[in-house]
């Protein structure tokens, strides 16, 4: 059949193939693009009354109501920043599995809980003391909230390895350089007993 036309962002449709609801969650009113980072990362969370998503480099943070499929309003993610002063990266903030109010998010060496509906952070661990300057970058977590893994890059931007951390030991259990074919990024496993290192080299 025909597409449907689309309603405003808070509209809902039928598709007309399978009878799904769907909601419309933006449009041009919140920019030119709209989007999610890679689907590992999750955008819903846990009860999936909160949703993110960046437009035009702006992180905004969607309220809905998932039983009667409304949308109850947006806002910034960050509405301010952590004490270290600067934004966290949106692209692999993830959702806590127990708390439906609590977003991990990292910056610098710095990892945080920010709780989106008191909007404060906690520190859940700085690195500066184990690892050289730089940053954490492509986080992954089990969920149980306690395995944590990052790829590594020194203070350019530059990969130079990835390491993982168990949260109830306060331990990096696993830390290396760059393999042979060069570092894509690493994730952990949902349970945090295995971890998979992705490489640049070809299949």
């Amino acid at each position: 059949p025909p597409q449907p036309e689309l309603p405003k962002a808070g509209g809902t449709y039928v598709d007309p193939t399978f009878g799904t609801t769907i909601m419309r969650l933006t449009d041009e009113s919140d920019g030119k693009q709209c989007q999610n980072a890679y689907s590992y990362w999750p955008s819903f969370n846990k009860d999936s009354t909160r949703l993110f998503a960046n437009c035009d480099g702006k992180t905004v943070l969607f309220r809905l109501d998932p039983e009667a499929f409304k949308l109850l309003g947006k806002e910034p993610l960050f509405v301010r920043k952590p004490p270290s002063n600067y934004e966290p990266r949106w692209e692999s903030a993830a959702w806590s599995d127990k708390d439906p109010d609590v977003l991990f998010c990292h910056q610098g060496l710095n990892l945080w809980a920010y709780n989106v509906g008191a909007k404060t952070y906690e520190l859940v661990k700085d690195f500066a003391g184990e690892l050289p300057p730089g940053h954490l970058c492509q986080m992954s977590k089990s969920l149980d909230d306690n395995t944590f893994a990052f790829s590594l890059q020194d203070p350019r931007w530059h990969v130079t390895g990835f390491l993982a951390w168990r949260r109830d030991q306060d331990k990096v259990i696993l830390q290396e350089g760059l393999p042979p074919e060069g570092l894509d990024e690493v994730q952990v496993d949902k349970t945090g007993r295995y971890l998979v290192i992705k490489h640049q080299k070809q299949g």
